[in-house]
């Protein structure tokens, strides 16, 4: 297995050239959760590569326990400013 490393500020392109470069068949991605705003204004990066890439995308997320609605939707509302004030969980 390789590992790459490379630093670039547009993540979603850099990850699809890096792919298409190496002639990979599978991307393999963190399905992160954004802020609904972030969501809005530039893509959630996992949905966009797989709607790109022309190969196989998996799409993996931490498995959370059962929380409740209003955590869930306070989270999705907020974003990653409820995880740094632990108003999400």
């Amino acid at each position: 297995m390789d590992i790459a490393v490379v630093e670039a500020r547009d993540i979603t392109q850099t990850i699809l050239d890096h792919a298409r470069d190496g002639e990979f068949d599978s991307i393999i991605i963190g399905a992160a959760g954004e802020g609904i705003l972030r969501r809005v204004l530039f893509g959630e990066i996992p949905e966009t590569i797989g709607e790109e890439f022309e190969g196989e995308v998996l799409m993996v997320r931490k498995h959370r326990p059962v929380q409740s609605a209003v955590k869930r939707l306070l989270g999705k509302w907020v974003g990653k400013g409820a995880k740094a004030t632990n108003l999400g969980e």
